[in-house]
């Protein structure tokens, strides 16, 4: 996943950073160094399940 993708699934979610990682369980400038590109975005399966999860309208299982 690229910077740009996860910021087009942000914004697609209609969150701002801030609840995005919330959502997500991370903190807040955990997402701005992903969107920026200066810390890489792990390809976890969890990772991409809850955005699935958040994209379908669900709450993601902690």
């Amino acid at each position: 996943m690229t910077p740009a993708d996860l910021r087009e699934i942000r914004t697609k979610l209609g969150l701002n950073q801030v609840e995005l990682a919330a959502a997500l369980g991370r903190h807040p400038v955990t997402i701005s160094t992903w969107e920026r590109g200066t810390k890489p975005i792990p390809e976890t399966g969890e990772l991409r399940l809850a955005l699935a999860a958040l994209l379908a309208g669900l709450e993601p299982v902690e």
